[in-house]
């Protein structure tokens, strides 16, 4: 009798974390094998969602596993029409091996889910579950979720030790497109996608028209960033024709402000070193201010985007003395676009389309103000832009 996992997805792609975890798992429950099992069409997912086809899916799973002697490649789903339901392949597997334990393994989101699947009863009978949690912060909702499992699913349930690697396929899928993959992905999976310029990779991106860039923009941000990025982007076009300003390069400038936005700091700092992107301490310490920087280079590398635009997305989280009149477009409808709803955001919308200077300095008075109340520190920069606002206009 042998002992099997089981770890289905999407796998688009496969990256270093989804092998660390197989294997750590089989380490840890003394499992003979682990089959990666790529899905045809999940059930929560759209089939026309996935950038590349199943067979490359699976093509780059293969790769991955070749040098990984204990975990394999399984097309179960791939060769079974409609719909990959978790019941039917373990129905499946169970009739391949009926002598053999299977362990289904999961990750964190789909654990705590596992009672909404599609007949999780008999889920529960055919297999054992194994859960890989992305981090300790969840250990609690794990813990009950086994108990619920267990009480009233008849569930064998296990909590994996976390020694995976924190990453998704998501954003995978951003750093290649921002060709800053190499990292996190087996050799010959990058060479792959590379060679087959899959999500965009090696891809002439340069020039193109705006509703392509606007949808390459949206596409690597986080769907509750959308909102905002679209309401920058229409209020800089405003506020363009408004101060004599390019409408078009606003435009430009208002949908790739953010486009590094839901990349975290390891990631951001790894566009860094791949643009050359020098940085001050007060920007590392502060990382929430490096998207502006890796933005506006890949605006200037990705997109061939010119420094007007570039010099603007570079500076719309801090600002600076001496700004250009494209560069305060940016910052204040980044600031102040329809969806902003903090206390005094109308004041400076006052003044957007009167007085722009007003607008631009009523803002930065009221991000120093804040960071003074609760005692951070501020950037250089922004201090600078509003003294030079104060003392050049005489703002009380």
């Amino acid at each position: 009798m042998g002992k099997i996992g089981v770890y289905g997805g999407s796998f688009n792609p496969i990256h270093l974390g989804h092998l660390r975890a197989a294997e750590e798992v089989a380490r840890q429950f003394q499992l003979d094998r682990v089959l990666l099992i790529p899905t045809n069409i999940a059930p929560h997912k759209d089939k026309d969602g996935y950038e590349v086809t199943a067979q490359q899916r699976l093509d780059m799973v293969q790769l991955a596993v070749s040098d990984h002697p204990q975990l394999e490649a399984c097309d179960l789903e791939l060769k079974r029409e409609g719909k990959s339901y978790t019941v039917d392949t373990l129905t499946q597997l169970k009739a391949m091996f009926p002598e053999d334990e299977l362990y289904l393994m999961m990750g964190t989101d789909m654990f705590l889910s596992l009672h909404n699947w599609y007949r999780p009863d008999e889920i529960c009978r055919l297999a054992s579950i194994i859960c890989a949690g992305r981090d300790g912060t969840e250990a609690r909702k794990l813990q009950e979720q086994a108990e619920n499992l267990r009480s009233s699913l008849n569930a064998e349930v296990f909590l994996a030790d976390n020694r995976v690697l924190q990453m998704s396929s998501t954003m995978v899928r951003r750093m290649v497109f921002f060709d800053c993959a190499q990292a996190y992905l087996p050799g010959k999976v990058y060479d792959y996608i590379r060679r087959n310029r899959l999500y965009h990779a090696g891809a002439n991106l340069r020039y193109l028209g705006f509703e392509e860039l606007k949808r390459l923009s949206l596409s690597l941000h986080k769907p509750s960033r959308v909102a905002h990025v679209i309401g920058c982007c229409e209020t800089a076009q405003k506020l363009a024709a408004c101060w004599g300003e390019n409408v078009a390069l606003a435009a430009r400038a208002g949908i790739l402000h953010d486009v590094t936005k839901a990349l975290d700091a390891a990631e951001q700092l790894r566009l860094c070193e791949k643009y050359g992107i020098i940085l001050d301490d007060f920007v590392i310490e502060h990382h929430k201010l490096l998207h502006s920087k890796t933005a506006a280079a890949v605006a200037e590398h990705i997109f061939g985007e010119n420094q007007t635009v570039v010099n603007a997305i570079y500076w719309h989280t801090t600002g600076r003395a001496k700004m250009t009149t494209m560069e305060k477009i940016l910052y204040i409808a980044d600031y102040a676009e329809p969806n902003r709803s903090f206390d005094g955001v109308e004041k400076i919308r006052c003044h957007l389309y009167e007085d722009l200077d007003r607008a631009l300095y009523t803002g930065f008075s009221m991000s120093l103000e804040e960071l003074q109340r609760e005692g951070k520190a501020f950037d250089k920069h922004s201090y600078d832009a509003w003294r030079y606002l104060k003392e050049e206009r005489n703002f009380e």
